[in-house]
């Protein structure tokens, strides 16, 4: 009940009754969300792309509403770009480093399934936490120094040295072989410190590429680890070249040889020679010199009937410490 007072003389006055109606909001057909939450607002630096920051929720007054999120444009919109969303779910899009930029804006909208699709925005801001609070992080990278060698090493060869990458810049690292793919040649080689040496006689021409996979391990609380496959390439070499030209000089022929095979060498100085043939899997089945020798020019044959049949053989020739290894190739 009202009434309704004039200004007048007496201050004359009129009253009435009303009915106020409350009206439902079930009979409205959609409401659109009033509010955007955000589970998680931050990220480690150096974390990987696509790892999981936060996850969204919604408030609407129609509850039994399903909601879809999406990065949109408007105020706060400036980083949009190095975020994507699945589901309810934030996750990085870039690797995000403390030291360049350590806080994020977004811009985020919910779209209710009601009538309309009505949608709410709002914007977030995102921090990247300093990993330097951290006692330890993992590897990032392992390097090989060299990944190609001759055909001619022998068995001990150095291949090259491994380093890492790691954002803890003292820690110290140890190499080993592990299973996974790209392990396919792992045993052809060994590890000793950070170097790769041969572990088989190689041939360029029954294979020239081998496949390996290493793992770097630091010494930081943890032991974090890193893993990586390398590919190791075989150069092919000269079947009948020379050694060292100062030390002797070396001639092999016929090569490939059906019979026999000649050996001829030519000593610059008085030396310690020896001479040695090894099968494809590096067994000795003969040596053919193991003694010193004077200036002079020398000649041997190796017969066939000699052999046992391996497709390929090796010829290790030592002058005083220096090795030249030659590959023997059997006419097929």
């Amino acid at each position: 009940r009202v009434r309704t007072t004039d200004n007048g003389d007496g201050n004359l006055f009129f009253e009435k009754q009303f009915s106020i109606r409350v009206v439902n909001v079930t009979e409205q057909t959609n409401q659109a969300p009033t509010d955007i939450t955000q589970e998680g607002d931050s990220v480690l630096e150096n974390s990987p792309v696509g790892i999981w920051i936060g996850r969204f929720t919604t408030t609407d007054t129609d509850q039994s509403d399903t909601h879809t999120y999406t990065l949109v444009a408007g105020v706060g919109d400036t980083d949009n770009g190095s975020f994507t969303l699945q589901a309810d779910s934030l996750l990085a899009a870039v690797a995000f480093d403390f030291e360049m930029k350590n806080n994020y804006t977004i811009r985020v909208r919910t779209t209710d399934n009601g009538d309309g699709n009505l949608f709410f925005e709002k914007q977030f801001n995102i921090k990247v936490v300093d990993v330097t609070e951290l006692t330890n992080q993992a590897p990032t990278d392992i390097s090989l120094s060299k990944v190609s060698i001759s055909e001619a090493a022998v068995i001990g060869s150095l291949v090259g040295r491994f380093s890492s990458s790691d954002p803890d810049h003292a820690d110290s690292h140890s190499y080993s072989f592990v299973s996974g793919s790209g392990d396919t040649d792992n045993a052809s080689f060994t590890i000793t410190g950070d170097s790769l040496l041969t572990a088989v006689i190689l041939d360029y021409e029954t294979k020239n590429s081998f496949s390996i996979k290493v793992q770097t391990s630091d010494d930081g609380e943890g032991n974090l680890s890193f893993e990586k496959s390398f590919s190791v390439v075989v150069l092919d070499e000269d079947e009948t070249g020379i050694s060292n030209p100062e030390v002797a000089t070396l001639k092999i022929y016929p090569n490939p040889f059906q019979d026999k095979v000649r050996v001829d060498y030519k000593l610059l100085d008085n030396a310690s020679v020896k001479i040695e043939v090894f099968n494809i899997l590096g067994v000795r089945i003969l040596e053919l010199v193991n003694r010193k020798q004077a200036v002079g020019v020398y000649s041997y044959n190796i017969m066939s009937s000699d052999l046992d049949g391996s497709s390929i053989y090796y010829l290790r020739f030592t002058v005083d410490g220096n090795t030249t290894v030659k590959k023997l190739v059997p006419a097929k």
